[in-house]
C-alpha cells in the first residue's frame, strides 16, 4: 500500500537551460522543448541537452508514435512540415499535402495512436469570411499520410487533442461567446455540432478523453473545467488558478504552478477542492511557461523561460502524531491506494477455531484476523 497524498514537491532532477522555448511538446526525464527554430532534447538525469536545428519560423511541435516529433513552421527554402527524430537527431522536410508549392498549417493535433487534424493556413470562401480547411492525418512509427476532408472551420479555430483517446475538440470564436465541438479523428468528422460557452472562456489549455475532462483559460485569467461527454458542461471554474496546467485524467487531478509565488498546487477535478498546495523552489528556470506529467505518476515537468526540470512529488511513509496524556488530540488525514489484488492465504495445516474468548477478545481476534486476511 502507497500514500496517495503529496506533502512536498522536491526538485531533483537537474536543470537544463532552454532559451525562448515556445511549447513543452513531451514530459519526463527526457523533455522535448519546441523554440522559434529548434528542437531541443533535455537528458535531466545529466543536465545537458541536445539542439536540432529544423526551420526559420516554427510554430507547433506534435509527438508522434515511436517518439519522432512532426513540426509546422515556415522556412526560406519553401519546407512547412519536419519530422525530427530525437534518437538519431535527424530532420526530414515533410510535403504533407503533397502539393507542387507544400502547403503551410495553421494548427496540428495528433491522438496517442498517431490519428489527428491538420489546420490549412490558405483560407478559402468569400472575402471577408475566411475559411480554414480540415485534413486529417494519420501517422505511423514509420509512415504519415494526410488525406482531405470537405470540411472548413473559421480563420481563428484552434483544435486539441488528447494521449488517452481517439477524439479531438474544436475552438472557435462566435459574438456570443466561444464554439466548441467534439471530433473524432478516426473517422475525420464532427460528432457533436457547435456548443456556445459564453463570452467566458478564451483559449484551450488542456483535454483528456478518456475522462472527458476540457480546461479552458476564462477572460478573468482563471480556468474552467467542462465535461466533453456532456455536451461540454462547466463542472468548475478555478479563478485563482491563472497559471500553466496538466491534466492527470486517471486520478482527476489538475496540477498547476502559481506565476505569483514559488507553489505547485494539485487540484481535485472531481469538486474542484485544494488536495496540495506545495512549495517548490524554481528560480534556476524563471517564469513557468508549460507543464507536463512526467515518466511516473509522481513526476511533474516545468518548462520556463531559462530551461526545463522535473519536479518530484513526495509521499510520506508514515504520519506520527503524539498525544499526551489523552489531551493533545489530533486529526490525522492521509490516503492509500492497494497495488494489484489482495491475495488468499495458504495454510500448511487448518488453522485452530478458537470458541472460549470472551467477548472484547473475541472482537479484538476477528479484528486481527480480518487485518491478516487482507493483507495476504
Amino acid at each position: 500500500q502507497t500514500q496517495t497524498v503529496p506533502v512536498s514537491a522536491t526538485q531533483d532532477a537537474s536543470t537544463v537551460a532552454v532559451a525562448d522555448a515556445i511549447q513543452l511538446v513531451s514530459g519526463g526525464q527526457s523533455p522535448v522543448s519546441l523554440t522559434g527554430s529548434a528542437i531541443m532534447i533535455a537528458d535531466l538525469a545529466v543536465g545537458s541537452g541536445d539542439t536540432i536545428e529544423v526551420g526559420d519560423q516554427l510554430t507547433k511541435a506534435q509527438l508522434l508514435p515511436g517518439g519522432k516529433v512532426l513540426v509546422i513552421g515556415t522556412d526560406a527554402g519553401g519546407a512547412t512540415a519536419w519530422e525530427v527524430d530525437p534518437a538519431t537527431q535527424s530532420v526530414t522536410e515533410v510535403n504533407l499535402a503533397g502539393t507542387e508549392v507544400p502547403a503551410e498549417w495553421n494548427d496540428v493535433a495528433i491522438d496517442g495512436s498517431g490519428n489527428g487534424i491538420l489546420l490549412e493556413a490558405t483560407t478559402v470562401g468569400n472575402p471577408g469570411q475566411d475559411l480554414l480547411g480540415i485534413r486529417g492525418i494519420e501517422a505511423s512509427e514509420s509512415s504519415i499520410t494526410v488525406s482531405e476532408v470537405l470540411q472548413t472551420v473559421p480563420v481563428d479555430t484552434r483544435v486539441i487533442a488528447s494521449e488517452s483517446g481517439n477524439r479531438s475538440v474544436f475552438a472557435w470564436a462566435e459574438q456570443d461567446g466561444m464554439q466548441l465541438s467534439l471530433w473524432s479523428n478516426v473517422t475525420s468528422s464532427f460528432i457533436t455540432g457547435s456548443t456556445v460557452t459564453g463570452s467566458t472562456t478564451t483559449d484551450l489549455l488542456a483535454f483528456d478523453d478518456a475522462s472527458g475532462i476540457l480546461a479552458l483559460r476564462t477572460e478573468s485569467g482563471g480556468v474552467s473545467i467542462r465535461d466533453a461527454d456532456a455536451n461540454f458542461a462547466p463542472l468548475h471554474t478555478l479563478q485563482d488558478i491563472t497559471g500553466p496546467i496538466a491534466i492527470d485524467g486517471a486520478r482527476d487531478l489538475l496540477i498547476t504552478v502559481s506565476p505569483t509565488e514559488a507553489m505547485l498546487k494539485v487540484i481535485n477535478l472531481r469538486d474542484g477542492s485544494l488536495i496540495a498546495d506545495l512549495a517548490v523552489d524554481l528560480s534556476t528556470i524563471g517564469q513557468i511557461s508549460a507543464v507536463a506529467l512526467g515518466d511516473t505518476n509522481d513526476a511533474i515537468t516545468l518548462l520556463g523561460a531559462a530551461g526545463v526540470t522535473e519536479v518530484a512529488l513526495r509521499k510520506a511513509s508514515s504520519r506520527e502524531v503524539t498525544i499526551v496524556d489523552n489531551d493533545d488530540v489530533d486529526a490525522v488525514l492521509f490516503g492509500i491506494s492497494v497495488s494489484g489484488e489482495n491475495v488468499a492465504p495458504g495454510y500448511d495445516t487448518t488453522p485452530v477455531s478458537y470458541t472460549h474468548l470472551r467477548a472484547h477478545e473475541t472482537r479484538a481476534f476477528i479484528s486481527y484476523a480480518v487485518f491478516c486476511l487482507k493483507r495476504g
